[in-house]
């Protein structure tokens, strides 16, 4: 087994944190291996990169408590093995209830520890090669560690009967993967019914979300099953929960703890059997706070979280979305498929998508059905604020931008962007993999972005 730079192509990635071991074998090219020397560069590179498993050496107790915050805010599925600096029962067992797969002491041999990771990276990345084949996969569309990382979450959660709580802004596809998670279980051979709880009034969410019965309110002229029931045996997805009014949020709390419901004017419960999905774009913590919001409904609801990052966080799913929305879109309007030309997409990339995904589904829309041209799509088509210019220098600094009369930020930002990857490609001589270190970023992300800028390597 040798490990050695991260250079290999398609084969199982191991990021090891900590002090460096020289590897000692010689003539294999089994692993792809990534070294930092400090927890706060490995935990930032975890974020930029895709691995299959991680090894860290813990300095201190202080870096242990980081590495759990990390796991708390970041939902990591891939393996991690963690070595102690000094022998610590309590602080060995606070990481594995954390999900560290393997804790060490300070005794053990780290050749022994590199073998594991072997391992364990070899079986998570053929447990994810296997999974990618898997019809739900389809929905996910993207390659950025954050996508991925909510991938690998789905398929380990899928088949729980846990509730899950899917935070995110406005547009960014929580309807999205809840289907995935309901396709990813056991449960994808039954319905799917999906709410959104800020688009119908109060007086008529509780009927829609619980039937009732003949008689039961002016109108009622017949029986009705809501949609609790119309899940039964699979999935129930609340959209927009937060904005699901204080009475509703009641019995919603009471239908989770005893699996019944009781139809609006009804006198008998009905059994239920659903897992519930919940979503929402606002901070429920901060309503519980102000008393607009249960607590202990939040709390019931947030047994599992998924959080989904913006589209501005992760520029490198927008090649891949847009292509997937146009060849979507031609499909459905029976055109001919557009190729989008290398300088539209270079606008797609370096706009922030405030909107987030659905923002940009429909800006392809409009560019797909409206460009004059039936074989490409043009800059011309992408109808958002223009690209940034490229006139501003490496050493740009916030404190050397004048801000009195205002400024074009995107423009700024993106000149910024350009002058710190010219300065880093002049300085590693085009070398992309050593750039990519340098700025923490994966190579095939640098590699997208000089693209995007048209940099020359």
């Amino acid at each position: 087994m040798i490990f050695h730079d991260f250079q290999v192509e398609h084969a199982p990635r191991i990021l090891w944190i900590g002090p460096h071991l020289e590897d000692r074998s010689q003539g294999h090219r089994e692993f792809a291996v990534a070294h930092e020397k400090s927890l706060e560069a490995g935990l930032l590179r975890l974020q930029n990169c895709t691995f299959d498993c991680v090894v860290v050496l813990l300095a201190t107790d202080l870096e242990a408590e980081r590495l759990i915050e990390f796991f708390n805010a970041q939902n990591m599925t891939i393996p991690f093995l963690v070595q102690l600096s000094q022998s610590n029962v309590a602080l060995a067992s606070l990481l594995a209830h954390n999900g560290v797969s393997k804790v060490y002491g300070p005794e053990a041999d780290s050749e022994n520890i590199f073998a594991d990771a072997g391992g364990a990276a070899l079986a998570h990345h053929q447990q994810f090669a296997a999974s990618e084949q898997m019809p739900w996969r389809k929905l996910m569309v993207g390659g950025s560690q954050a996508l991925r990382s909510v991938s690998n979450l789905i398929a380990r959660i899928a088949s729980r009967k846990s509730t899950v709580l899917i935070t995110g802004e406005s547009g960014t596809g929580k309807e999205v993967v809840a289907n995935a998670l309901h396709l990813a279980g056991s449960r994808s051979g039954r319905p799917f019914q999906a709410v959104n709880c800020a688009a119908i009034p109060e007086g008529l969410l509780e009927s829609e979300l619980f039937g009732h019965v003949r008689g039961a309110f002016t109108g009622a002229v017949q029986n009705r099953v809501g949609l609790f029931e119309r899940a039964n045996g699979g999935t129930v997805f609340l959209d927009e929960i937060g904005d699901m009014p204080s009475p509703l949020q009641a019995k919603l709390l009471r239908v989770l703890q005893e699996q019944q419901i009781q139809p609006l004017g009804g006198s008998t419960p009905v059994r239920i059997d659903v897992r519930v999905i919940a979503a929402t774009n606002t901070n429920l913590e901060s309503a519980v706070a102000e008393g607009r919001f249960r607590g202990d409904l939040f709390y019931r609801l947030n047994v599992i979280p998924i959080h989904l990052s913006p589209l501005r966080d992760r520029a490198e799913d927008i090649p891949p979305l847009a292509i997937h929305f146009i060849e979507k879109i031609c499909r459905a309007e029976g055109m001919s498929l557009k190729t989008l030309t290398p300088p539209a997409l270079a606008r797609l990339c370096r706009y922030s998508w405030p909107g987030n995904i659905r923002q940009l589904k429909n800006v392809i829309d409009r560019a797909v059905v409206t460009g004059a041209d039936d074989r490409s799509v043009f800059p011309g088509d992408i109808q958002v604020p223009a690209p940034a210019v490229c006139c501003v220098s490496a050493d740009l600094t916030p404190e050397s931008i004048d801000t009195e009369h205002g400024l074009d930020f995107e423009k700024t930002i993106g000149a910024f962007e350009r002058g710190i990857l010219e300065k880093v490609m002049r300085q590693t001589r085009g070398n992309k993999t050593k750039a990519a270190e340098l700025l923490r970023l994966g190579r095939t992300t640098l590699a997208a972005k000089l693209r995007v800028l048209s940099i020359a390597a």
